[in-house]
Formats: structure tokens, C-alpha cells, sequence
């Protein structure tokens, strides 16, 4: 910690894997909500749950993760959580300063699936003329996370001519397996009134 932080107990906790589905964080969950068949949190033990450190100190943390035999196919994920050491009932204002630290682990054996699957696009219905925005839930069906996805709209009239298309730059973050993201595209000029299609496309850098 830094010479200007406070001193004190800090926690270091193995948690499973989530992310908002609003910006693509990553988020830690706790063992009752880490459901997904792809976590890690089970493989991985941590030497020094609890370490004290002064202002200005540091501590080495070891974790070691073991992987099960016949684990295959695709990935495995967690987040340790480093934390304020407080009691229960402090508990929110200590995950408020905690550090996340994402852990992605990739098999050697078996197959890796990067698929998805679009959910949801929305808006059904605008205003003519006035800015809007296309929100597409993009869902990672497959087994493994992937990076620099691209959120690809397109609009067309009746007659199938391009009304407006966005492409957003490559997304920063992994969207790992069974997590969902939802990306924006803003039409800033807006549409004359009639009736559109929205095609909608979430592909990697390569197109695929």
C-alpha cells in the first residue's frame, strides 16, 4: 500500500467470476452466486488470506491453482479479491476499495468454442427524426472468453437501402463464457419516419 493509505488487516479471497452486463466489468461473486461451469474459484488456494501491512509496506501472496484431472475444454475463471479485513457488517464499505484481480485460465486439453448468440436488440420503436440508440445483449455461449469484439449496426429501409450503420471500436475487455454484455450504437442524425430493419452483428477483429 501506499505511504499516504491507512494501515490495517487486508483479506485476499478467491471469487467467482461476473461481469456487468451494462460495461462489461468484471465483478466478484461470492461461492453462492458462482454457479457458471466454467470457474476457477475451486482451483486455486491462497498461502496468506490475511496479511497486516503499515503504510508504505507490502507482503508477498502466493496462489496456487491445481487443476483437476480430466478437467477439458475451454476456459476457467475467478477473481481474487484483495480487501480491507473488516467485520460483516463493514463489508460493502470494504468491497468499495477492494483490487479485483481477474484470473483467466485456458486448457490445453479438448476444444475451444467461441461462439455467441445475440439476445436482444432494442429500441423497437423511435422517434422520426431525433437521435437514437441501438442496444444489442450479446451473450457468450461458447466455452471460452475472447477479446475486441466489434458491436456492427446496420439499418435499412423497406426498399433494403442503408439508412445509417455504426461500427464501435474493438471492446476492451474478455467477455467470458456464459456472461452477457450490452453494446450501444447512437444514430446522432436520426431517421425519417417510415419503417426500418435493424441488423444487428457482433463479430471478432477477423470478421469471424
Amino acid at each position: 500500500i501506499g505511504e499516504n493509505e491507512a494501515g490495517g488487516a487486508y483479506a485476499i479471497d478467491v471469487m467467482g467470476f461476473g461481469q456487468a452486463p451494462a460495461d462489461g466489468s468484471y465483478t466478484a461473486l461470492d461461492a453462492l452466486s458462482d454457479t457458471s461451469p466454467y470457474s476457477a474459484r475451486q482451483f486455486i488456494t491462497i498461502d496468506k488470506p490475511t496479511v497486516t501491512l503499515q503504510p508504505g509496506e507490502q507482503a508477498d501472496v502466493t496462489a496456487t491453482i491445481s487443476i483437476p484431472s480430466g478437467t477439458r475444454d475451454g476456459g476457467r475463471y475467478a477473481i481474487i479479491l484483495v480487501h480491507p479485513a473488516v467485520s460483516a457488517s463493514d463489508a460493502p464499505a470494504a468491497f468499495a476499495t477492494a483490487v479485483a484481480i481477474p484470473v483467466f485460465l485456458t486448457l490445453k486439453t479438448g476444444t475451444i468454442r467461441e461462439v455467441g448468440e445475440i439476445s436482444e436488440i432494442g429500441p423497437s420503436l423511435i422517434e422520426a427524426g431525433k437521435p437514437l440508440t441501438v442496444a444489442t445483449t450479446f451473450w457468450n455461449s461458447g466455452n471460452s472468453h475472447y477479446y475486441g469484439v466489434v458491436h456492427n449496426v446496420t439499418i435499412t429501409g423497406i426498399n433494403g437501402n442503408v439508412a445509417a450503420s455504426v461500427k464501435s471500436e474493438p471492446f476492451i475487455r474478455a467477455i467470458v463464457p456464459g456472461q452477457s454484455v450490452t453494446f450501444t450504437a447512437s444514430i446522432a442524425s436520426g431517421l425519417p419516419q417510415g419503417s426500418y430493419q435493424v441488423i444487428a452483428r457482433v463479430e471478432k477483429q477477423d470478421g469471424q
